[in-house]
């Protein structure tokens, strides 16, 4: 084999390699800066919460207890499983209907495709609930129960409002607090590349 056509071996094969290396999270936990963004977005998309809305605004109990984390190795998996099946549900509560037409679309939709991306690109770590030891297994199921209920509560919101202006901003202001609840009490449990 002539030595150009080992040196271009090697160089594809580096190519390949590091090429095959970026599209894998550098570690099984969230980018901090994905959520950031996705949190500005967001914001940006709707802007204020309408005061034409406040007397349609519902309640629905912000699960704080399903994002505290432990910092044991195992609790942490827990922890980020939650993570991915909160952003699993933000993709699929925005995905469920026409969004208001006074949203700004592009910055909806990177913010769709951001979050969307941040639930993607864990998916290769996601460790599988049938592999977690008995009790971590139920302190996951326990949180994951909390973060449905919560993200199912808002689908239900649109679906009674008839997916509404209002509901819509009832919904993207629980979204807004839980990635701010995220970033303030678990900035230390995401990558910050």
């Amino acid at each position: 084999m002539a030595p150009e056509s080992s040196l271009m071996s090697l160089w594809v094969c580096v190519t390949l390699c590091l090429s095959h290396s970026r599209s894998v999270p550098i570690a099984c936990r969230f980018n901090g800066h994905q959520v950031e963004s996705s949190l500005e977005l967001l914001k940006t998309t709707g802007g204020s919460f309408p005061v034409g809305c406040l007397e349609e605004k519902v309640a629905i109990p912000f699960p704080a207890s399903a994002f505290r984390s432990a910092g044991v190795s195992e609790v942490s998996d827990v922890f980020a499983m939650v993570l991915n099946e909160t952003f699993s549900s933000v993709t699929a509560v925005f995905a469920d209907g026409d969004a208001p037409p006074q949203w700004r679309p592009s910055l909806l939709e990177d913010f769709h495709n951001r979050v969307f991306r941040l639930s993607d690109d864990f998916s290769p770590c996601a460790t599988t609930v049938r592999g977690l030891r008995g009790d971590v297994k139920s302190g996951f199921l326990d949180r994951a129960q909390l973060v449905k209920t919560y993200f199912d509560k808002m689908e239900a919101v649109l679906r009674e409002k008839k997916y509404s202006f209002c509901a819509w901003e009832i919904v993207r202001q629980e979204t807004v607090r839980t990635l701010e609840f995220i970033l303030e009490h678990n900035a230390d449990s995401l990558l910050w590349p």
